[in-house]
């Protein structure tokens, strides 16, 4: 019992630490600590934790032999215990709003990703990713899930904050999220478990209802005016929770210069950017004029050809909105979300394992095209795999083959949006139909 006593004392002095436990709020945790997990007072002093994981393991253990806790709930457990010593959701939200209020020039997001780490509630996990020309190309270990049921309705309503998750997912008792008021509605800010760029949030509703009202750029610019430090973006495809995305600036398109003017007045920009996909890209201090001449042109785009519009907006001394023609890709090597108009494509988690063995294929002293043809995950490479193979051959090196392998995947990626290129008197047709 004293060491378990201990283990406590451990966790709540990284909770003063890293996670605003207060002197107050850690007599309070001890207590609930020492219910949960069935131990006696013990007069012990504890020390800062040098290895998280392990403390949490140790203690989770501990519950498990104990019978506090079953086997198939142990992987909950862990968060379960950062609960009890983290602010709780009102708690966290006064805090953050507290930062912003006691100076003007702090980011309350800055705040709230340092106790979404802190909390491990983000945690991202291992990837490949290299960059190809103009675009980052991300593999993920696994891919992105999009949980739906009776309750809550969907991954973003607010119901997931504090939920113990259904049997086999994880929990979400350490999520917190930020209320904003974009365009007049109560909406959530959430930072994403499982990042794929730093940063990566989410802004949800609060009320559960599908996306395709048209309002989706006013509140995009709303939060932007707000956070001036992130970037925002929306993807044309219908979901049933109206939501949109975001992170640090670091996609590639947020870096790239504009090509051409095509009209400057009345301290508003239009420019067509340059970059792989048609872009236009909108410039202005003036939230209402950018916001009004960027739906305008959105509408037309839309209409034009019927493409896909992808929507990305920014801050730069100014308001920065970007607008994409994108249609999703038909190659083998197709995205899973909607950040590829930005330079950012993340492939499914499966072709982790698909390179693997076609690294092996090449490896081999002669190709086996028969055996790659009737394997079921392989054959759609097959292609792909005939025309390497008949400029370098087989019989490579792990290396060699895994080099020839990524550079192939990330130049069928950049070449989608060539696909689309536009001349500039396309974009001035566009910009004809608003004047």
């Amino acid at each position: 019992m004293e060491e378990m006593a201990k283990l406590i004392e451990d966790l709540l002095n990284y909770a003063e630490k890293e996670l605003y436990l207060t002197a107050e709020g850690r007599a309070y945790a001890r207590n609930r600590l020492l219910e949960l997990l069935q131990v006696e007072p013990c007069n012990v002093r504890g020390d800062y934790p040098a290895d998280m994981q392990e403390l949490l393991e140790r203690i989770t253990s501990y519950a498990v032999a104990s019978g506090i806790v079953e086997e198939e709930n142990a992987v909950k457990f862990p968060d379960k215990l950062i609960d009890v010593v983290m602010p709780s959701q009102g708690e966290a939200v006064r805090l953050a709003q507290g930062v912003h209020r006691n100076d003007e020039t702090a980011d309350s997001l800055s705040f709230f990703r340092d106790l979404m780490k802190n909390s491990r509630y983000i945690s991202p996990r291992p990837s490949i990713g290299w960059s190809v020309g103009n675009d980052i190309v991300l593999i993920p270990e696994e891919d992105r899930r999009e949980d739906t049921g009776a309750y809550p309705l969907c991954s973003h309503c607010i119901e997931n904050v504090g939920f113990c998750g259904l049997q086999g997912e994880r929990s979400q008792y350490t999520r917190r999220v930020l209320p904003v008021e974009l365009d007049g509605e109560k909406w959530y800010f959430s930072f994403e478990r499982e990042p794929f760029f730093p940063d990566e949030f989410c802004v949800a509703c609060g009320t559960h209802r599908s996306s395709g009202d048209g309002r989706i750029l006013p509140r995009m610019m709303d939060f932007i005016e707000r956070f001036p430090s992130v970037f925002c973006c929306t993807f044309p495809e219908q979901t049933e929770h109206d939501r949109f995305y975001g992170g640090k600036k670091v996609l590639p398109l947020l870096q790239r210069p504009v090509e051409k003017k095509l009209k400057e007045k009345d301290g508003i920009g239009i420019y067509v950017t340059k970059w792989d996909f048609p872009a236009l890209r909108i410039c202005g201090k003036d939230k209402k004029s950018v916001t009004k001449i960027a739906q305008s042109l959105a509408k037309v785009l839309r209409t034009f050809e019927g493409t896909p519009i992808y929507i990305a907006v920014s801050y730069n001394d100014g308001f920065v909105v970007d607008l994409v023609q994108a249609q999703t890709p038909s190659s083998v090597f197709a995205p899973t979300i909607g950040y590829f108009p930005f330079g950012l494509f993340v492939l499914p988690a499966s072709t982790q394992e698909d390179v693997y063995r076609l690294i092996q294929e090449f490896t081999q002293e002669k190709m086996d095209f028969e055996k790659i043809h009737n394997d079921s995950s392989l054959s759609k490479y097959l292609e792909t795999v005939i025309r390497l193979a008949a400029s370098y051959g087989s019989h490579l090196s792990s290396e060699k083959a895994r080099e020839i392998l990524l550079f192939t995947i990330g130049d069928a990626c950049g070449e989608e949006g060539k696909k689309n290129k536009k001349e500039l008197d396309y974009f001035k047709k566009i910009l004809s139909e608003v004047d």
